[in-house]
C-alpha cells in the first residue's frame, strides 16, 4: 500500500465528525473553542476532541472508499485490507491489553473487555487551527491605589468626583475581562489564515481598467477560471541533474514527485506531490513533518 490504514483514518478525522472502523468502533469528534488554562498559564487554540464508541461498528463506506480511491483498488480489495487490519489490531489488543494508533491515540482493554481510548493531544485535527500552538501567558497584578482625599465642604460636584475615582477603575477592569474572554477564540481564527510555509507566490498587480481591457474582459467572461494547484516542495536546485536525482529518489519512496518549473532565482523546484485543495496539502505537509521531512506549500 502507498499509505497505512492509520494514515487514512488520521486524514479523514480532519474533514469528518465521525470515522468508523468497520467491526471495531467509531471515532467521534467534537469542536472545542480556545481555552485559557489559568493553572498552567497557557492559552490553547481551538481543537477537535476525539472520543471512541465501540457500538459504531457498521460499515459506513467512508474509510473503505477512501482507501479504494487513493490506492486505486477495488472496493472488495479495500474491504479485505480493512478486515485484516481490524483482526490484527484486535489480536494485539487482547494479547497486550494496549494498542496505539499513531497521531490518534491509545486503546486499552479493561477487566471486563471494555475498551477505553485516550486521545493523542499532540495532534490538532482542527483545520482552522493549523500551525497554531499553545501560548504561554503571564499574569500581571493590577491593583488600584486609591488616594484618600482630604475632607472639605460636602458639595455635590466633589462627591461625584470621589465616586468616579473609585468606580471607574473597577468598571474598566470588568469590561476588559469580558472583552478578553470574547476575543480568545477570534484571536486564533484570525491567525489560522496565516501559512508560514508558502513561498515563491507572486502576486501580479492588476492592469488599469482601460476601455480596451474592459472589452477584453467581456470577451473572456464566459471562459472558466483556471483552478489553482498546490504543491509541497521538497527542494530546489541550480543544476537540473540534482533535481532529477531527487525526483527519482522520491518516486522510489512512493511519492508522485516532479519538477515544478523554476523559482525567481532560476532554481528547479522539486515537489513531493500536487493537490487540488490547500487543505489536502496541509494534511500531507503535517504528515511529512512528523516523519522529519522538510517541505513548504507552493500555490500556482
Amino acid at each position: 500500500m502507498k499509505h497505512s490504514i492509520v494514515h487514512y483514518i488520521s486524514e479523514l478525522l480532519y474533514y469528518h465528525d465521525c470515522v468508523v472502523i468497520p467491526e471495531f468502533g467509531g471515532f467521534i469528534t467534537t469542536h472545542k473553542s480556545s481555552i485559557l488554562d489559568s493553572n498552567a498559564s497557557k492559552i490553547y487554540p481551538p481543537s477537535k476532541e476525539i472520543s471512541f464508541n465501540k457500538k459504531l461498528q457498521s460499515n459506513d463506506g467512508l474509510l473503505i472508499q477512501k482507501i479504494s480511491i487513493d490506492e486505486k483498488t477495488s472496493i472488495k480489495e479495500a474491504t479485505k485490507i480493512v478486515k485484516e487490519f481490524v483482526l490484527s489490531m484486535k489480536d494485539e489488543l487482547y494479547k497486550t491489553k494496549v494498542y496505539r494508533l499513531d497521531l490518534i491515540g491509545l486503546f486499552s482493554l479493561g477487566d471486563n473487555n471494555n475498551i477505553s481510548f485516550i486521545q493523542d493531544t499532540n495532534t490538532n485535527y482542527s483545520l482552522d487551527s493549523y500551525g497554531l500552538e499553545k501560548i504561554n501567558v503571564k499574569y500581571v497584578d493590577i491593583s488600584t491605589k486609591i488616594i484618600p482625599i482630604a475632607k472639605t465642604k460636602n458639595t455635590a460636584g466633589k462627591q461625584i468626583l470621589k465616586a468616579a475615582a473609585i468606580l471607574l477603575p473597577i468598571i474598566g477592569l470588568s469590561i476588559m475581562s469580558i472583552f478578553l474572554e470574547n476575543k480568545l477564540s477570534n484571536l486564533y481564527s484570525a491567525m489560522a489564515s496565516l501559512n508560514p510555509f508558502e513561498k515563491d507566490i507572486i502576486i501580479k498587480p492588476k492592469n488599469e481598467e482601460t476601455p480596451k481591457n474592459i472589452h477584453q474582459k467581456e470577451q473572456l467572461f464566459n471562459f472558466k477560471n483556471k483552478k489553482q494547484k498546490y504543491f509541497i516542495i521538497a527542494g530546489s536546485f541550480k543544476d537540473q541533474k540534482n533535481a532529477n536525482s531527487l525526483v527519482r529518489k522520491l518516486k522510489v519512496e512512493n511519492f508522485n514527485a516532479s519538477i515544478i518549473g523554476k523559482n525567481k532565482s532560476g532554481n528547479y523546484r522539486v515537489s513531493y506531490n500536487s493537490y487540488n485543495s490547500k487543505e489536502e496539502a496541509l494534511i500531507d505537509l503535517t504528515t511529512l513533518k512528523n516523519k522529519n521531512k522538510q517541505g513548504w506549500i507552493l500555490t500556482l
